[in-house]
């Protein structure tokens, strides 16, 4: 399968902040951006909207907004070199977003459309929480099975329904489920480490606090936590599991 790499960094100077973007084919630079402190101004806000497009009442306009995104994202990312990419791009590659930079994340890349042909089909993509220059390719050896998956579901949903959910779906499947009934973070990390699951599966509410991302889980003293990205990602360094599922 052939790898496309988006990948993102901060450039600039500390007063003036840009993206720069380059676009590689399995390892290989294809084109160099570099933003401008507007466009990077346009991408934190594209991001900003899509996050409240999924919250509340947002979610029943979201549908015709999404276009607007989608050839949003293809200006500032590709249209300038699509000309000299699009011939190296086959049907069926591989998409790989990388950057430490959360909205970068955060962005609809599903939406692109990035065949060259009618009927090429789509992509799989891949979201990867660092830059890279190069080939991406993992070096872990992969743990035995079954596969073990861990399971928190918060308030406001149903975490009762959405457990007996999961459980229900592995029956007769070689896997195992590990439920983090407290749903709070000091016990997510515990059971990291002594189950050490291949997949952790998190059904909370997400919403917007000071411009990023987090998501609501309750903590030991009654009251919830905000969990930003980082956290999350601090929180479970180190736990070999090979991916998360945010839901």
């Amino acid at each position: 399968m052939q790898n496309i790499t988006i990948t993102v960094r901060e450039a600039g100077t500390a007063a003036i902040r840009t993206f720069a973007c380059k676009i590689l084919r399995d390892g290989k630079a294809l084109a160099e951006i570099t933003l401008t402190p507007v466009q990077t101004q346009q991408v934190r806000e594209m991001a900003s909207q899509y996050f409240s497009l999924l919250q509340g009442a947002g979610q029943a306009a979201g549908k015709s907004y999404l276009p607007i995104l989608r050839d949003g994202l293809f200006h500032l990312f590709l249209e300038a070199a699509w000309p000299d990419i699009k011939a190296d791009i086959l049907p069926g590659a591989r998409l790989t977003v990388a950057s430490p930079i959360p909205e970068l994340l955060q962005l609809p890349w599903e939406l692109l459309d990035l065949s060259v042909q009618p009927g090429d089909g789509g992509f799989s993509i891949i979201r990867l929480p660092r830059a890279a220059d190069g080939l991406i390719a993992s070096t872990a050896e992969l743990r035995p099975g079954p596969l073990r998956v861990l399971f928190l579901a918060a308030e406001p949903f149903d975490y009762e329904a959405e457990e007996l959910s999961i459980i229900q779906a592995s029956e007769g499947l070689d896997m195992s489920i590990a439920i983090c009934e407290s749903g709070t973070i000091d016990e997510l990390k515990a059971l990291m480490v002594s189950f050490r699951p291949h997949l952790v599966h998190l059904v909370a509410q997400a919403k917007m606090s000071g411009g990023n991302a987090a998501i609501s889980l309750p903590a030991s003293d009654g009251r919830t936590d905000q969990l930003f990205a980082e956290e999350l990602a601090a929180a479970l360094q180190g736990s070999e599991a090979a991916g998360i599922i945010l839901a």
